[in-house]
């Protein structure tokens, strides 16, 4: 039956216009958690499309895919998204490669390693998803810096409370370091 639906939503993909890019997010994801080969496969179609929310319909398809070995097939192009000009693609990257990679998969390790240098991107999610799945995979760079800056209230005491672009002088609050603690 998953085999059926899953074709069917691929047609349904194939022929919605470009001009509808999150039912096209939505049928990216549905498609993915189906986890069929050929489902896999057309979701990596879309990788060359122009909007954001496809990009990340794309990755979270993979991401939630239960057939991680088909998925595992289009980990270049994830790769590729963690340079995305969009944060919120990087970040999503940066999850599904968490998902996908293997500690024994170097690409991988070492893209999401590059991503954990706080000059990599202007924005902090990016690198401390980076940092959680690099850690996912068991790599002490990641276990390094989510033990030593994000569950640590000291580390997080001196950083921005902005998310993004320069820092403030406005220190992270108590709350906030409470959200980091708890979501990572």
């Amino acid at each position: 039956q998953r085999r059926r639906i899953s074709s069917e939503l691929e047609s349904i993909l194939a022929n919605v216009g470009d001009g509808q890019p999150h039912l096209t997010h939505y049928l990216l994801l549905a498609v993915g958690r189906l986890g069929q080969p050929h489902g896999i496969e057309a979701i990596g179609t879309f990788f060359d499309s122009s909007e954001m929310i496809v990009h990340l319909g794309c990755l979270r398809g993979l991401a939630s895919s239960p057939d991680l070995e088909t998925a595992r097939q289009l980990i270049p192009q994830v790769i590729e998204h963690l340079d995305n000009p969009h944060w919120q693609v990087q970040i999503e990257a940066a999850i599904t490669l968490g998902h996908l990679g293997r500690p024994e998969n170097l690409e991988v390790v070492e893209a999401l390693a590059g991503t954990i240098d706080p000059t990599a991107s202007d924005h902090r999610d990016v690198v401390w998803n980076a940092a959680v799945a690099l850690a996912r995979l068991g790599d002490e760079r990641g276990l390094d810096f989510v033990i030593e800056v994000l569950l640590n209230r000291k580390a997080l005491s001196r950083l921005s409370a902005k998310v993004a672009g320069p820092g403030s002088i406005d220190a992270m609050s108590s709350p906030q370091q409470d959200r980091v603690m708890t979501t990572t």
